[in-house]
């Protein structure tokens, strides 16, 4: 590629095989490349997902040193696909500040016109990546499965929905949501967990002694009325309701323990598995 005054700034279609060339002009980033971030990039592109744009892969005009588009395109050699890109070749070589913001899963269900909410969309992340974790399965991933399951996914949020300022909905929802589908517990023995949970009332156990009603009094001693970390939740949630379930009546708080609950996690099964 020659870099010339005069070069056109316009969408062009760039091949893997140009986007390794480009990317030996990577020389000065100051930015940390994100794997992750390349992934995200590649799986949509190899689903047709990616649409043209006004983001722009950036050049300098006297060296021709990469500016701005190293994560687009790792993602065009990891896809192994062709991709319509705005090109600019004559940029100033200046320090490049990219605060783009990439398309979240939510704008992509807007752009296709569908009904699922940030809600939907939060539940489907924590069943997909199996837990509250930091690393994500990808966007893609996520958003095919709301997609596919969005009915059950709904269902399941209907279920806690009584839960109100008592715990955040998405975590709830997808140990409902996973419990219900593996048939470890049904969905009438849920609503009766949530039921309790909400109301304070309950007529199987002592009142200090039922899950449900412990889990309750521990939401509501915690600081704004749910748990500040959504894996802990997801954790006790799930300890709760297997109490419920088996009839164990424990007069104590439900406690942080990963270990316990990874084990427990895997032996109900509760975790959907995603193909």
């Amino acid at each position: 590629m020659c870099w010339c005054t005069g070069m056109e700034t316009k969408f062009y279609t760039i091949t893997p095989e140009m986007a390794a060339e480009w990317l030996t002009h990577n020389t000065t980033n100051y930015r940390i490349l994100d794997k992750d971030t390349v992934k995200q990039y590649a799986d949509d592109m190899k689903a047709g997902q990616w649409k043209r744009n006004g983001e722009t892969i950036v050049f300098g005009r006297e060296t021709g040193v990469l500016l701005d588009g190293q994560h687009r395109l790792h993602g065009i050699v990891e896809s192994n696909t062709a991709i319509d890109v705005l090109v600019c070749f004559d940029a100033d070589e200046v320090s490049v500040h990219d605060v783009g913001k990439s398309r979240t899963i939510n704008s992509i269900f807007k752009a296709e016109h569908k009904s699922a909410t940030p809600i939907n969309i939060a539940t489907g992340r924590i069943i997909v990546n199996g837990g509250i974790c930091t690393r994500s399965r990808g966007k893609l991933n996520i958003k095919n499965y709301v997609d596919e399951h969005l009915d059950d996914i709904k269902k399941a949020e209907s279920i806690v929905a009584t839960c109100g300022a008592l715990g955040k909905k998405a975590p709830c929802a997808a140990v409902v949501y996973c419990f219900i589908r593996n048939k470890e517990i049904s969905e009438t023995e849920m609503r009766s967990f949530f039921q309790i949970l909400n109301s304070g009332i309950t007529a199987g156990c002592t009142k200090d002694a039922s899950s449900a009603l412990v889990l309750r009094k521990q939401f509501a001693e915690t600081k704004g009325g749910s748990f500040i970390n959504q894996k802990r939740q997801f954790e006790t949630v799930i300890k709760a309701i297997n109490d419920f379930h088996s009839g164990v009546c424990r007069c104590r708080k439900y406690t942080d323990d990963t270990l316990y609950a990874e084990r427990l996690v895997k032996e109900i099964q509760i975790i959907d598995k995603v193909a």
